[in-house]
C-alpha cells in the first residue's frame, strides 16, 4: 500500500513497486484517483472517504507518506 500515491513521494514509489511484482494498492483523493491508476496501481481507495483499512485486505508493506494518524491506522 502507498499512501499519497498521486503525491510527489508516493508517485515515484509505484513504478518499483509494481517492477518488483508486487499487486499495489494506493490511496489518493477522489478527483486524483485517476493519476495514479495510470501509473500502474492495482487499486486506488479515496483516503478522504471513510477508512481505507476496512476497504482494503491486510497488506504485507505500508508505504506511509502521511505520517500522523495514518501512520498508526496502517
Amino acid at each position: 500500500m502507498i499512501h499519497a500515491a498521486a503525491g510527489g513521494v508516493g508517485t515515484p514509489a509505484v513504478r518499483p513497486a509494481k517492477e518488483g511484482g508486487a499487486h499495489v494498492i494506493g490511496t489518493a483523493s477522489a478527483w486524483n484517483r485517476d493519476f495514479p491508476r495510470g501509473l500502474g496501481l492495482d487499486q486506488v481507495t479515496d483516503h478522504n472517504t471513510g477508512r481505507f483499512e476496512e476497504r482494503v485486505k491486510p497488506v504485507d508493506l505500508v508505504f506511509d507518506t502521511m505520517g500522523g494518524e495514518t501512520r498508526g491506522r496502517s
